[in-house]
């Protein structure tokens, strides 16, 4: 196939699968998030009562002068909150919520946000940390709803997190939310809301896995090594994120939870298993982690995932008609992909490395597994960073239900659970 000829399959793939994503009904051209970009904010609560132990924050969407709810967080008094918003008009409402009725009531402490600021789209131009302070004298502008209950009951939410408890039979974690995620961000961040959740109490006896799917993915996406997960050992966790912004934001996003879940939590240890695109996010996270702070990460279970990149990730960042953000750090070379060796984490990190193979060869995954080229998921510096490599004859999303992947999976963490 010449050159040619090649970019002409590669451009019908890349149209395929935007028809595919408009024909869900997710209005992909309407999505905010990918005309515009998607940032990580952080911050906490300045206040001077000492009657209230749980204050509210609320992320809005500014339109026309109106706030619209995009996403919404309770913090206790030693907390920190932390969103995914919009790159460009924004704002944070926060209130003292003395009675728990998740509304603002006349007597409470209440501040207004509004930073007249940019936050940034895979950029670290973000404040160290907001600063939003509520007061009894506090002011909110008319035009941004303060009634959560009026708001959670028009969307489909998850719990607010850090660490809520659900179960992967939530309606939320189907595929068309999953896709949701990559084409509108911020649709999902409004209709789903995101974060890592537990499907059982937090046990401090017990390591927490924390399970990261791929572009476009959902935790359901794990079900067939739920359905081998026969340990005590170990408590599984999910990390559930749009994947359309820029993947920077998306771990810093993670890191921040994962720091509030051990201030809360105080676990010391974390072990990691993602998959895809998801790997890369876990790669980030264990730098910022090494870096900034937070438990150290023994192991890290990678499947099927891109670290040369992907051809058609590049093509459709300089070529798509549609953009997601996402698609610049897949780009073979890109500066995020290259970021992810500025720490070597051999010392200290246990990664195993999983990848599909066998599929029907094209030009964009010669040898692959219809996704990633073998090339890709064997990239040098990682392939001499791993402590074990094993191959399956799977495809690149079937190779999470493969009989052979999972048994490694659970074994990898048999041996590990013995090795401490």
């Amino acid at each position: 196939m010449n050159k040619r000829s090649w970019r002409l399959w590669l451009a019908a793939g890349f149209m395929a699968a935007i028809v595919t994503a408009c024909a869900s009904g997710l209005h992909v051209g309407e999505g905010p998030g990918v005309e515009r970009g998607v940032g990580f904010i952080r911050g906490r609560i300045l206040s001077g009562s000492g009657q209230g132990k749980v204050f509210v924050v609320i992320l809005y969407q500014v339109e026309g002068g109106r706030g619209r709810i995009l996403d919404f967080q309770m913090v206790d008094r030693e907390g920190t909150f932390g969103f995914l918003a919009p790159a460009a008009g924004w704002t944070l409402v926060a209130f003292e919520d003395r009675n728990g009725n998740g509304k603002l009531d006349d007597a409470e402490p209440r501040g207004f946000l509004d930073p007249r600021r940019e936050v940034g789209d895979g950029e670290e131009n973000t404040p160290a940390s907001l600063s939003l302070r509520v007061s009894e004298n506090g002011t909110i502008p008319p035009g941004y709803p303060v009634d959560l209950a009026r708001f959670r009951s028009s969307v489909r939410r998850l719990p607010p997190g850090p660490g809520a408890l659900t179960d992967l039979g939530n309606i939320v974690f189907s595929r068309p939310y999953g896709k949701m995620g990559l084409w509108n961000p911020l649709g999902f961040i409004r209709e789903v809301g995101g974060g890592v959740y537990f499907v059982e109490p937090y046990e401090k006896a017990r390591i927490p896995v924390l399970f990261i799917h791929g572009s476009g993915g959902t935790p359901r996406d794990w079900r067939c090594v739920m359905d081998e997960w026969a340990t005590e050992r170990y408590q599984p966790w999910f990390f559930y994120y749009p994947s359309g912004p820029r993947l920077t934001e998306i771990a810093r996003r993670l890191h921040w939870e994962i720091r509030e879940l051990q201030r809360r939590y105080g676990f010391e240890r974390l072990f990691l298993i993602a998959h895809s695109m998801g790997g890369l996010v876990a790669r980030e996270l264990i730098n910022r982690l090494l870096l900034e702070g937070g438990p150290r990460v023994p192991v890290l279970v990678s499947i099927s995932s891109p670290w040369g990149g992907l051809d058609s990730a590049g093509f459709g960042a300089a070529h798509s008609p549609i953009q997601v953000p996402s698609w610049t750090d897949l780009a073979p070379g890109s500066t995020f992909l290259e970021g992810l060796h500025r720490v070597d984490i051999r010392p200290l990190v246990r990664h195993y490395l999983l990848y599909g193979y066998g599929s029907m060869a094209t030009p964009v995954t010669p040898g692959g597994d219809g996704i990633v080229a073998v090339e890709s998921v064997l990239e040098p510096r990682i392939r001499k960073e791993a402590f074990a490599v094993y191959g399956f004859k799977a495809r690149h999303g079937a190779i999470l239900c493969s009989e052979h992947a999972v048994e490694r999976c659970m074994a990898i963490l048999a041996e590990e659970g013995n090795r401490d």
